[in-house]
Order: structure tokens, then sequence, then C-alpha cells
């Protein structure tokens, strides 16, 4: 009988991300959708959401066709892909900052990695150095090397790091190790060594990585790790225009530690690199497990 509207001007707050919690079947993403339409629109925003979950119930990736936006539903049998290898910045990149950019995403590789085929691994310190060492070889043998921008196409694969690891198992522990945990790259995640078909110039883009979902693989969360770093990434190197990064389903990024440390990067740095973090979970208890309800608490 008393409407009421409140208006919230997050730019007068020294704490400007989201927290959205609610059971399953609440309105969390139905409310998302609400807020993300109204900051492109209204706010003329860049949008980037996220979701590891199947589009049931809210049709929420109708809105990213509404708004001619950019979706990228990521699996098997679906029409785009990222090559992990591939290098995704802004256009500002030079000479000057070219090997930081470098060392930037081979870091986010090796997160990667540690999250597709490392994650349960025991002693996994102690085989990181080989690790990154092989993904500087794989660059290296497609003739790409930081200093020399011009070499940055005709991006590897992940089956170039494979065959590194294939050709080196008999003579090295940690090669053997990757290659017997790795062989689906060859197999059934044989359809990710394919070039990157995706657009990022968009302002309304939405990852959908619910059809990589799968009991027996960690390929979801890897993929995880891999975009929310891309995105990090992207968008840290160009503040003119500011950007949401809204991540639905929490609780299945904030499970994986390096995400998790993205995310806590994310709300402590992304003021002033023009970033708000909008992140959903089902219950608070989500944060506690993952050891961050203090940092959220802080900064949210």
């Amino acid at each position: 009988d008393n409407p009421r509207a409140v208006q919230i001007n997050l730019e007068a707050l020294s704490a400007q991300h989201i927290f959205v919690c609610g059971a399953s079947g609440t309105g969390k993403t139905y409310f998302l959708m609400l807020f993300l339409m109204r900051s492109l629109t209204m706010e003329k925003k860049r949008i980037i959401y996220i979701t590891p979950k199947a589009d049931e119930g809210t049709n929420h990736l109708n809105v990213v066709k509404y708004f001619n936006g950019c979706l990228i539903e990521l699996g098997r049998d679906k029409s785009k892909n990222i090559n992990p290898f591939e290098i995704f910045t802004s256009k500002n990149i030079t000479r000057d900052n070219a090997e930081g950019v470098f060392y930037q995403h081979v870091d986010i590789l090796k997160n990667f990695f540690m999250a597709l085929i490392l994650s349960e691994t025991t002693g996994r310190d102690n085989m990181i150095p080989y690790l990154e060492r092989t993904i500087h070889e794989t660059y290296e043998n497609k003739g790409i090397y930081l200093e020399d921008l011009t070499s940055w196409h005709d991006w590897p694969y992940l089956s170039d790091i494979f065959t590194i690891w294939e050709t080196e198992k008999d003579m090295n522990v940690t090669a053997e190790a990757l290659y017997n945990k790795s062989g689906s790259i060859m197999t059934s995640w044989k359809y990710l060594n394919a070039p990157s078909n995706i657009d990022l110039t968009n302002d309304f883009i939405v990852f959908d990585t619910s059809g990589m979902r799968s009991g027996t693989d960690k390929l979801q969360d890897a993929y995880n790790v891999l975009i929310t770093g891309m995105m990090g990434m992207r968008f840290k190197e160009n503040k003119m225009k500011k950007t949401i990064i809204c991540v639905d389903e929490g609780r299945v990024f904030l499970q994986n530690p390096q995400i998790a440390a993205f995310l806590m990067r994310t709300l402590m740095e992304g003021r002033s690199a023009g970033i708000g973090l909008v992140i959903a979970v089902q219950q608070p208890s989500d944060l506690q497990k993952a050891n961050v309800a203090e940092e959220m608490k802080t900064n949210i």
C-alpha cells in the first residue's frame, strides 16, 4: 500500500561492490539482470556477466541477446572457444609494457593448469617451475617472444604443451606426472585446440561455462580461472569506461583458491581501476568456507 523507490548512489560509497545472498529460487539472477540492464542503459557501463549454471527458469541469456551483446557459451558442441594460450589485452599494448603483459598471462596460465590438472596433486608447488618453463618453451616453439610484439600471432594450443610433456616424460618425473594427468587434452578436450573466436569489444558480454560442467574433471574450474584472469588483465588497462564484473553462483568460484584470490584483488583494487564486482551466493557460510568473509565485510 505504500510503495517506495530507494536509490543508492554507489559512487558515493567507499565500497562500491555488491554482495547478493539468497537461497535457490529466491530471485538472485532476476535481480542481477535488472541491475545490469540499468547499469548498461542508464549509466553506460561495460557489463561482464559470468555464470557456471545452465539458463533455466530465468532465461537470463535472452537479456544479452535483446541488447545485442556478446554471448560466449563454452563447452563441447558450443560455437565459441577460448584458446588459453592467446593473450587478450586492450589496444594499448606497447614495447614498454609488453613484458609485463606477457608475464601476467603466463601467471594466468599457471593458475589455469593448476586448476585443470594439479588441483589435487601432492607436491604441486615443486612442479610449478617446470610448468612455467614449458609454458615459455611452448611460446618460443611457435616463434612468439615477449619482447617482440610482431611475433604475437599464430598462438600455440594445449596440444603443443602436451607434446613437450610427452617428449620429456621418460626423463623428467614432473613431465611424466603432467602427461599422465592431462591426456584428455588429446581426447575429450581436443575441441579446445582451436583458435579463439570471441569478441571482447562489446559492452555487454556473458560468459556461460555451464557446458563445461562435469563431475569427473576440472575443466569448468580451469576456464573460470582463465576468464576471470583475462577480464582483470584486460580492463584494468582501460579506465576510460567503468566496468561491472558480475559473478553468479559465486560459491563455485570461491571453491577455487585461484579464482577466490582474483575476486579478493578485485574487491581491494577494483575501485582505482574502474571495476565494480557483484557476487551472488546462496548463503553467507559460502564466504566462511572460502575464508573470505572478513575481506568481503570490509570491502563490499
